[in-house]
This record gives C-alpha cells, structure tokens and sequence, in this order.
C-alpha cells in the first residue's frame, strides 16, 4: 500500500461519541490503521502544548481575572506544586503563569511586587504587571531556589492579586529532596558520611575486624547507589565490589576471578572501570554484576578513568593516555614515558586535565579543551620522585596537590593551563585532596578532614584517628532536568 501524505490541520475532535467514531472510520479507511486508540493508551504522537491564556473552560466563569499554568486554568485556591533540585543546590525552578483581565474594567495592582507575594526562597524572575487593560494579558514568573533548606521539606507561598476588588488567591509549592550525600571509604569498611555538604560528618562507622587483607581502592556514585571497589589481598588477587543505595549499609557484587580495578567512574547509564596490566574494562549496568572485558590490550596499567560526553578517558603509566567509545575496551592509546605517570585526571566545563610526573622526576599536567584529540603538556623539573597526585574541580577552577622537597605542592587554575603556586599566595600547609561538591573541596592532613573553595582557607570539619581514615570519596549527583 502505498501512503500518500496530506496537509494536517488541527481540528477539535466534537465530544459527541457517534460522529467521534464516524471520524475514526475515515481515518481508518485511509491510512489502515486498525482503530481508534484505546483510552490511556500510548498514540505515538506528542502532545501539542495550548498556550491560549483562555482555553476550553466552563462557561459559567464569573471571575474577572483567570490565571492560566501549563494549558490550565487555575481555580481561585488552587496549588502548584512542583519538585526543587536537593535541599543546598543553587538551582531555581521557574512557575510561570498567564494573568488575563476578564473584566470590562482596567485593573490596578500598584508597583509593589512583595504585595503579591513574600515567602522565603520565592523570588521574581520578572517584576509582576502594575495594571491589566480588559482582555490585556500579563506573565507572572516566578522562582524558588532550595539554596534555603538544610533538609527535605515543602515550602509554600500565597500568591495574592493586590486589587481591593479581587478576592483571588493561589497557592505555590515547592518539594524539597533531602540533600545531596557525601560518602568517604576508608579500609575493612571504614565509613564517614555527611548530609551537609561536609559541614559536618554525623555518620562513621569503624571496621569490627581489622584482619582482613583486603584493600579498598575507591568509591563510585551512580544510578542511585554507591559502588566500592577493593582487592581481596596483594597484588596478584581478586577484584572485590560491594554496593550500597545510602553508603551505610553494602552488599557484595557478583564478579568473576582476577582482575581488581585501579580506577572506575561512572558514565553512559553503566560503571566503568579500567584494571590490571593492559588496561582493560570492567563494567557494569546496576553496580549489582561487574563483567571482565578482554578487548584491546594496553601495554601499562590505566590509573585513572574519567567520562566525557563522548567517551572513557583513561590515564596512566609511560605517560599512557588511551580512550574508549565502545566502553569494552581502550580502542586508541598514546604513550610519552618521559610525562611520568598520570595517577589522576578530571573533566569539567568541557576540559580534560591529567596530572602526575613523579618517575621523570618533576610535576606533569596535560589538558585538552576538545575531548582528548589535541593535548597541551607542561612540566616541571623537579626531584627524582616529585610529581602530582590528586586533582579536583569547583567554583571554576582546579585545585591540585603534589610532593616535592623543593618545588609547590599545590596549585591552582581557572583554565587547566595557567597555574598558580599557592604557596606564593600564603598557603603554607598541604593538604591530600579526596574530591569535591557543590563548590567545596576536601582534603586531609595529620588527623583532620578539611574543606575549602579556593584552596587558600582550610576548616576542618571532622576529626579522625591514625588508625580509621577517609581515603576515597564519592557524593550523590542532581541533573537539572
């Protein structure tokens, strides 16, 4: 059969059910379908938003203003309730609403806009109109930022139509998630959590038994849970993994023999890991079950993964940088021994920075502003075992933290290529960076857990012993929808 397409034009289907049916039958008969659709279920077309300020309504409307959200209109006492990015995320939601005089009379609401509302969080995006000619439209546009809450709870306002003649109110709601959560892993199961963006650390749990030889070696947050991969002894034994929904309680993953991952991040809805001599991939769909890959051989150990839009990047050994596309194996690799070795790598506002050094003999940092196709290299002379280890992001800049008896130990970059010595600035401290959220950075030194936004002023926010510390840290992320 061969369709022949048409012009559409949008048409109000007639409520009555007979010549709703017959119409069905037309459409039927001309392009084979088999039926109407059954009521709820899914047409395969999109929905075509109304933005009429005066949609289809009862005919017995006696209000002279109408308020219009999303199609609707809005009875006098309605509410609009919508969910807020987590308690402390600087993230707005908008509501936006139509306002239509539907008297024969001009309207006057004054100049005032705390007149129409004033409740904590609620902000004007726009300042609200002052007066409404008959049949004249105006947009109310207003936002709630949940910066405000330290935890979850609903926050409403009233809104309040200033005209002494109007007696209309409305109410908005704003669901405020809990926030964002912090876990930090240490060894035999050592815990640190905090609920307050590391203000403060309210939840540890300390390891029952120390005997164990297994080593942890990081922490990942994705699909709504936390993974922790470790080894089970030294060097030659199995990979172990463990996952957890609130980083209290963990259970083990399924995975098979051999095989412990150096580094895993979390990108394309799946865990990615990079283990072993010849780098290849571990990955997993839930964090419940790892699957060893055996694709591409890379001839050094991958230290570190971090994902991009596009890709897995993976830094090393012999100066190895190598990426994937295909998330089964390093599909291309380049190699500069004389770069050292990449123990760390982090991507933010479209840009790629690997650090590291330590076996040339000095610091090493390379960045790329195109997915990894072109690099900058930078280096440092320096000591035969000085050289970068960690590196966060925050607040538009990298903050990176190294060793050395006679060069900086940290420094800082807006760009990932102009750096500057902190210790030029007053910094006369070094601190072991373990990550970074919602524009904090943290690190430790001796027996105190830190945290800072610009890597010159430290507070310390937990205290730990010798014994039980944090040396990995992962946090729950909030896509903006």
């Amino acid at each position: 059969m061969q369709l022949h397409m048409v012009p559409f034009t949008r048409f109000k289907i007639p409520e009555d059910t007979s010549v709703k049916n017959l119409l069905w039958t037309i459409l039927i008969s001309q392009l084979g379908c088999s039926g109407p659709p059954v009521p709820g279920e899914e047409t395969g077309t999109d929905p075509i938003e109304d933005t009429d300020p005066w949609p289809d309504t009862p005919s017995t409307w006696s209000q002279p203003i109408s308020i219009v959200s999303n199609g609707r209109v809005l009875a006098p006492g309605d509410t609009l309730s919508q969910a807020s990015a987590p308690a402390g995320i600087d993230a707005s939601q908008t509501y936006l609403l139509t306002l239509t005089n539907r008297s024969d009379a001009p309207l006057s609401f004054g100049n005032d806009p705390s007149m129409w509302m004033d409740a904590p969080g609620y902000s004007w995006l726009d300042t609200p109109p002052t007066s409404l000619a008959p049949n004249e439209s105006g947009r109310l546009a207003i936002a709630f930022n949940p910066l405000i809450a330290t935890e979850s709870d609903t926050f409403g306002a009233t809104l309040q139509i200033p005209n002494e003649d109007i007696d209309q109110v409305l109410h908005l709601e704003a669901v405020v998630p809990k926030p964002l959560r912090i876990v930090l892993v240490g060894n035999h199961g050592y815990t640190l959590i905090s609920d307050t963006y590391g203000a403060s650390f309210d939840i540890e749990t300390f390891p029952v038994d120390t005997s164990s030889p297994e080593t942890t070696l990081g922490v990942v947050w994705g699909d709504g849970h936390f993974v922790r991969y470790s080894r089970s002894g030294g060097w030659s034994s199995d990979a172990v993994y463990a996952y957890s929904s609130d980083g209290e309680t963990w259970s083990p993953a399924t995975v098979s023999d051999g095989g412990w991952a150096f580094s895993c991040t979390y990108g394309f809805d799946q865990f990615l890991c990079a283990r072993g001599y010849g780098a290849q991939i571990t990955r997993s769909d839930s964090g419940t079950v790892f699957i060893h890959e055996s694709g591409n051989y890379v001839p050094t150990f991958i230290l570190a993964v971090v994902a991009t839009e596009t890709q897995l990047i993976g830094v090393g050994r012999e100066g190895m940088i190598a990426t994937s596309e295909g998330f089964t194996e390093f599909e291309t690799y380049t190699s500069e021994s004389t770069r050292g070795e990449y123990p760390a790598i982090s991507y933010a506002d479209g840009t790629l920075v690997a650090v590291g050094g330590g076996r040339s003999g000095g610091y090493t940092i390379s960045t790329s502003s195109n997915g990894g196709l072109d690099w900058t290299h930078q280096q440092w002379n320096g000591g035969t075992h000085d050289g970068l280890q960690n590196i966060v992001h925050a607040n538009g800049r990298w903050l990176v933290q190294g060793s050395s008896g006679t060069l900086p130990r940290m420094m800082r970059s807006a760009d990932g290529l102009n750096w500057e010595d902190l210790s030029d600035l007053g910094l006369s401290e070094t601190y072991t960076l373990l990550g970074s959220h919602n524009g904090w950075m943290f690190g430790y030194r001796d027996d105190g857990l830190y945290r800072t936004t610009d890597g010159l002023t430290w507070t310390q926010v937990h205290s730990f012993t010798t014994e039980h510390r944090p040396l990995f840290f992962a946090a729950e992320q909030w896509v903006s929808p």
